[in-house]
């Protein structure tokens, strides 16, 4: 009895079992890479809006400190002025011009740690745009490793089952 019929059909089986398993594992792929998308879009938005928080931040805490050096300025003023001492000349005004050049190493300070924040959170952006690019191709090449996989599982299956059906006749 000749079973090379059986063991071609069992190799075509076995062809199409393999091909069908690569194209599923590609559109696999393709939906992880699409939840990943949205991974890298949401992690995207959260680095944006801490690089927006910390502007607002340092502007606030500029806000502050131009406040309170103005504040100083007007105590120490009133405080000399109490006791009497001209305001605009000698040492008054050296007392005014220290707490004023003061208050602008603190503004010179706090402008670049915002600087600093603001752009630490841009590189993370970045980063997470690169990820998403490196992830991007990695799917891609697995998606198409996948479908050459089963194509060739496929042409392996076939010629077995090829050559066992005609090697039996």
């Amino acid at each position: 009895m000749n079973y090379g019929w059986m063991v071609a059909g069992s190799s075509l089986a076995g062809s199409f079992n393999a091909l069908s398993s690569g194209i599923a594992n590609r559109y696999m792929l393709k939906a992880k890479q699409k939840l990943d998308d949205v991974q890298f879009s949401i992690n995207r938005r959260v680095v944006e809006l801490k690089q927006e928080d910390a502007k607002r931040r340092g502007q606030e805490a500029l806000r502050q400190s131009r406040l309170a050096t103005r504040r100083t300025i007007g105590a120490s003023r009133a405080a000399l002025a109490a006791q009497g001492i001209e305001l605009d000349t000698g040492s008054a005004l050296d007392i005014q011009m220290d707490i004023a050049r003061q208050g602008a190493l603190d503004d010179i300070t706090i402008k670049n740690n915002t600087f600093k924040e603001a752009w630490g959170y841009k590189m993370a952006s970045i980063n997470v745009d690169a990820q998403a690019a490196a992830s991007h191709l990695s799917t891609q090449f697995q998606a198409q490793s996948s479908i050459l996989t089963g194509i060739g599982s496929a042409a392996g299956y076939t010629s077995r089952g090829f050559m066992n059906y005609y090697g039996r006749r």
